[in-house]
């Protein structure tokens, strides 16, 4: 049926680059228009400033799908992702296996020299 409407199966790494990728869009729309009703106070300036919000509302929703799907694919031994590749391994336990999404993140590490 997805194939007969010209619509192809997304992967796991495609949902979560798109999810990022708007993201930032939104992220972005979200700063600008909140930064015009700030400098300028005028007739629809409330409607705006409602959309500015709810832009960052629809970046938290967004960022917290790509996570999802980051973990989804630990979970899942997706290696085909460079990160889950990097970061996990088909031995870890379930605890660990979460814990990947924070794994590469430079300067958590508590042994410095």
């Amino acid at each position: 049926m997805q194939a007969f409407l010209g619509f192809r199966s997304l992967s796991m790494s495609q949902i979560g680059s798109y999810a990022l990728h708007l993201a930032l869009a939104l992220s972005v729309y979200s700063f600008l228009a909140g930064m015009l009703v700030l400098l300028r106070r005028g007739p629809g300036s409330e409607r705006l400033g409602e959309t500015a919000r709810r832009a960052g509302i629809a970046t938290f929703a967004t960022v917290l799908l790509a996570a999802i799907v980051l973990v989804t694919a630990a979970f899942r031994d997706d290696y085909s992702m460079a990160y889950i590749f990097h970061h996990s391994n088909r031995d870890l336990p379930a605890p660990y296996k979460f814990a990947t999404l924070w794994s590469g993140q430079e300067g958590a590490n508590s042994s410095r020299p």
